[in-house]
């Protein structure tokens, strides 16, 4: 598939997932708190900004999109790029920033520590074997709670995004974190914790057992030559498929009937 194509693909599957999450009227988490609807009251600046947030000690960043029509708080999607990618590669790839205008959202690409190439990577939980690697999960929390500061967020509907290690690392925080975020919508990266240790191909329950769900919608390439559709491949941590981690999702939620896969 040339680079392209990819793009493209991305691009669609991206929108089309974030348009319908935030379409669907989820439930707020429980524990979120109460917005306060203000006119004027955002202190961030319309278009692409950079905003810093500290975070284990050092200066984290994530660039920002503001739709210049609306001031009241608005939901936010978080966008997480990919292994070995920026926070800008993604924005310019995933195209959502056409779509916050259109649906009114902002749209916040936070960028990864662990250098990878020309980019960055994330520290996954069950995933990353990087000595000293920063906490990724504290991260977005600490930005998660910045956005909402700034009087620009409404704190029930925090969504996220992220494209292959980006949503192996929004499935995880999902799992360890939850009731923050309202729903994901991973891309060619949707976990359900880790593979057990005695069969790969099943899920180690113990690593994601949330106590609150969170609704789910994915989309993954059954040709998908890194993240294998049917699971297994070339790297450890993949293990079980793609439809294996969705089940376990909809066992979460507590869903009456199985995922629905089309």
């Amino acid at each position: 598939m040339s680079p392209t194509t990819a793009r493209h693909r991305l691009r669609a599957a991206l929108t089309g997932a974030l348009v319908a999450v935030c379409a669907i009227g989820l439930a707020a988490p429980a524990q979120a708190a109460a917005p306060t609807h203000r006119s004027g009251s955002c202190t961030l600046g319309v278009g692409r900004t950079t905003l810093t947030v500290t975070s284990g000690g050092l200066e984290r960043t994530a660039v920002v999109y503001r739709p210049a029509t609306r001031t009241t708080r608005l939901p936010v999607v978080l966008d997480l790029h990919g292994s070995g990618s920026t926070s800008v590669e993604q924005l310019d790839r995933s195209g959502l920033e056409k779509t916050a205008d259109s649906s009114g959202f902002l749209v916040v690409a936070p960028q990864g520590a662990i250098v990878s190439g020309t980019g960055y990577s994330w520290n996954v939980p069950h995933v990353t074997t990087a000595a000293d690697a920063p906490d990724d999960e504290a991260f977005l929390s600490a930005l998660i709670d910045t956005l909402v500061a700034t009087g620009c967020v409404d704190a029930t509907r925090v969504y996220a995004t992220g494209y292959s290690g980006g949503g192996r690392m929004i499935s995880q925080y999902a799992c360890d974190v939850p009731g923050r975020l309202a729903a994901i919508a991973p891309v060619a990266g949707l976990r359900a914790g880790a593979p057990s240790a005695t069969d790969a191909s099943t899920v180690d329950t113990s690593t994601c057992a949330p106590a609150q769900g969170t609704s789910v919608l994915t989309f993954h390439g059954t040709a998908d030559p890194v993240n294998w559709y049917d699971g297994g491949g070339l790297f450890p941590y993949w293990g079980y498929s793609a439809t294996t981690a969705l089940s376990r999702w909809a066992e979460i939620d507590g869903c009456r009937r199985g995922p629905s896969t089309r």
